[in-house]
């Protein structure tokens, strides 16, 4: 099963989590992290890619980016243009991009190279379409974290979408990409089944070493 059937099984459930006070912590947590990297940069096209149902698509938007969305499940996609009707949405899969060369200035993969078929060719598709001095941001699930651990035993256990999964560390996606990322932004050193106040056991998962459950790392392309 590829990474685009995965997701159009479990699409209408999808945001369920999200809702959930665990949910609403993590992702606050990881568009924080994605709204810092963006302040830093001028806003003009961007290239989400693998968005989903939208959820870093919205953060490109409100940071005035001009965003076009590539989505492969169709019922990931019709939930996201549902919630982001201003975007335009293309059905593609990442390793194959149906845009000119250097047609955006950000290209942004958010936990989307985990479910790709290809991730080598898709960051060499992403890079492709990628302006001169623009800047391609990755978001990924930590290889080594206690979150990635869980996601794996739900592998085991044959839940969609981890058991067609695959997770790397920076190391890796430096390798794929061809240099070492310029800026690295880490969240949620908090444990997957955390209590509240959820605040408190992050920081003192962080105060013990832990491996963040999600970071984000940005390359500029020269």
């Amino acid at each position: 099963m590829t990474g685009a059937a995965a997701f159009q099984s479990i699409a209408s459930a999808y945001d369920q989590w999200f809702t959930t006070p665990l949910g609403q912590y993590v992702a606050e947590q990881e568009t924080r992290q994605l709204r810092q990297l963006l302040n830093r940069l001028h806003p003009k096209t961007a290239l989400d890619i693998g968005a989903g149902t939208g959820f870093a698509t919205r953060i490109l938007l409100d940071a005035g980016w001009d965003v076009t969305a590539v989505e492969p499940s169709e019922a990931m996609q019709a939930i996201g243009r549902q919630k982001l009707p201003t975007v335009r949405w293309v059905t593609a899969v990442a390793e194959n991009l149906p845009f000119p060369d250097e047609a955006f200035a950000c290209a942004l993969f958010f936990a989307t190279l985990e479910f790709v078929d290809n991730p080598q060719q898709a960051i060499g598709e992403a890079l492709r379409v990628l302006q001169p001095g623009g800047h391609l941001i990755i978001g990924f699930l930590e290889v080594e974290s206690s979150w990635v651990a869980v996601y794996r035993h739900q592998a085991d256990l044959g839940e969609l979408p981890w058991r067609v999964a695959r997770f790397y560390d920076q190391q890796q996606l430096e390798i794929m990409v061809g240099q070492p990322a310029q800026e690295k932004r880490s969240a949620l050193w908090l444990a997957p089944y955390a209590h509240p106040p959820y605040e408190e056991a992050d920081r003192a998962g962080q105060r013990a070493g832990n491996v963040p459950g999600f970071s984000l790392i940005i390359w500029e392309k020269h």
